[in-house]
């Protein structure tokens, strides 16, 4: 059967379903080309869908259209039933720049995805969230996945937050925090305070006084 591309949006939209990579793709292009006035379709039928993978591409479709009302359901979508889609509402607020989901993607870093996490944390660093600096050292798991680790240092390091990240550093209760902390401040280029970091060599914690001496050490 012949396509018309030039169909409805509604139809365009239903397309989106098809298990054909190709034709999705240009479904997608010519509801792009129709401008945001498509949304509201998109938006339908995210909302009335199960399908997760179908959601996550309504998702794909609104990062790409932009505009007030793409970033509502992107928002919206932070609190799918399903992680993958989480995910990517997360990744794409961060992208956007959309200052007003800073709220909401800190809710997510104690989700029950590390996925999930970590695409907040990310997120977050994008969007300088300075106000997740606690709920990202709060959720920080030592025992954590290296990749959710890893996202949530990097979103510490691009909020620049020296002061808050350096309150962590007599944090003796949480050895792995005061660790993460220095090895935060010195990517930002030595925002350190030696009164806070020379006690630091004498924590009962091994990990603690390897990661104060690399860092005084320079």
């Amino acid at each position: 059967l012949k396509i018309d591309w030039h169909a409805v949006p509604e139809e365009l939209v239903g397309l989106l379903r098809d298990t054909r990579p190709a034709v999705r793709d240009r479904a997608a292009n010519a509801l792009i080309g129709q401008g945001d006035v498509v949304m509201h379709e998109v938006e339908s039928a995210f909302l009335h869908s199960g399908d997760a993978a179908f959601r996550k591409r309504c998702l794909w479709l609104a990062s790409r259209l932009r505009g007030g009302r793409a970033l509502g359901l992107l928002r919206e979508a932070l609190a799918d039933s399903d992680p993958g889609v989480r995910q990517v509402a997360a990744r794409s607020l961060g992208r956007l720049k959309d200052d007003s989901a800073v709220r909401q993607l800190t809710g997510l870093l104690d989700d029950s995805s590390p996925f999930v996490q970590a695409a907040a944390a990310t997120a977050l660093g994008q969007l300088n969230g300075r106000a997740a600096v606690s709920a990202l050292f709060e959720n920080l798991n030592a025992g954590g996945s290296q990749h959710t680790r890893h996202a949530f240092v990097y979103a510490l390091v691009e909020i620049g937050d020296s002061r808050g990240v350096s309150a962590y550093l007599t944090d003796d209760a949480h050895p792995h925090r005061q660790r993460i902390a220095l090895r935060v401040l010195a990517e930002l280029n030595g925002d350190l305070d030696a009164a806070k970091v020379v006690p630091l060599l004498q924590s009962s914690d091994i990990h603690v006084r390897q990661e104060a001496r690399r860092v005084i050490s320079g």
